[in-house]
């Protein structure tokens, strides 16, 4: 079985780019921004988010795609 590896990323309220890996952090790892120190939750409700964000475009592009036909 191949080994994978999420990578999240997104912006801070500061506006710096924050990112992290699953395999340097855990579900419940908080997660400070390095420019700003802002405590931005766990990795796995930023990863969580991320997903939910990821799934909304991707329904909203099908939807989008079939309504044009």
């Amino acid at each position: 079985m191949a080994n994978h590896t999420i990578s999240v990323s997104g912006n801070c309220p500061c506006g710096a780019r924050v990112s992290w890996d699953d395999q340097t952090t855990t579900e419940d790892t908080v997660l400070v921004c390095k420019d700003c120190g802002a405590n931005l939750g766990t990795y796995g409700d930023f990863k969580n988010k991320a997903v939910e964000t990821v799934r909304d475009q991707v329904r909203d592009t099908f939807k989008n795609l079939f309504k044009s036909r």
